[in-house]
């Protein structure tokens, strides 16, 4: 789905580069607004599917990645210096 969004989207975004470069820094700071707004709402999106997600509210995932914890224990200890 994500790459089907990229070249959905990337005409519609090269333009509204060009455009808002043709207006100047007006346009460059509306355009950073708009993007930034949509970000924002991504994450609440995001968010908000986590908490459904686990129920609780609390992040579940696995350090140094972005995949999900889905394993029952509640603590993992670093067995190197054990």
């Amino acid at each position: 789905m994500k790459s089907d969004a990229r070249s959905a989207f990337i005409g519609m975004v090269d333009n509204a580069y060009r455009m808002a470069g043709d207006i100047g820094l007006e346009g460059v700071r509306k355009f950073e607004s708009v993007l930034n707004e949509f970000k924002s709402w991504c994450n609440q999106r995001h968010t908000e599917k986590e908490k459904e997600y686990n129920g609780h509210g609390k992040k579940k995932n696995v350090p140094m990645t972005s995949n999900k914890y889905t394993s029952t224990v509640k603590c993992l200890f670093n067995t190197y210096h054990m």
